[in-house]
């Protein structure tokens, strides 16, 4: 049983180009999910060149404490240099990323980073939103680290 009665061939054809171009273009377009993964992997690569890509220009790091927001950076160049200074301090750190929820230009979750101190594994659990514009991340709010349990 059909559910679209056509009245005439080309508006079959119609249709059918119709769908196929829709089919196409969510197959090419990422979702802002995937792009937080693989952020994610650049971050634990080390690779300051592969996340900067995910990033917009205007991107600004945000640290959320209680009623108070500070800014980190204000923009690529800023969140560039805020990194490599990370690495040198930190180059066991590795994050995932869990319980990912993706809303509009938001994507939020559950950021893990684990590291090696004095030859003991630490960890540290901080909840995220991300906010996209022209699929790159554009803001980033982090909220105080909790222990994983």
């Amino acid at each position: 049983m059909s559910l679209f009665k056509l009245s005439s061939s080309k508006n079959g054809i119609a249709l059918f180009v119709l769908m196929a171009f829709s089919l196409m273009a969510s197959a090419t377009t990422k979702d802002n999910r995937q792009i937080v993964s693989e952020y994610v992997e650049a971050f634990n690569s080390k690779n300051l060149t592969s996340m900067l890509k995910y990033m917009h220009n205007d991107i600004k790091w945000m640290n959320v404490e209680g009623d108070k927001i500070s800014l980190e950076t204000n923009n690529k160049q800023e969140l560039k240099q805020a990194m490599a200074d990370y690495f040198k301090g930190s180059g066991s750190a590795e994050a995932t990323m869990s319980q990912m929820l993706s809303y509009g230009t938001f994507v939020s979750g559950i950021e893990k980073v684990e590291w090696l101190s004095k030859e003991k594994m630490k960890s540290q659990c901080s909840a995220v939103i991300y906010q996209f514009k022209e699929a790159l991340i554009l803001n980033v709010w982090y909220y105080p680290a909790q222990s994983c349990q």
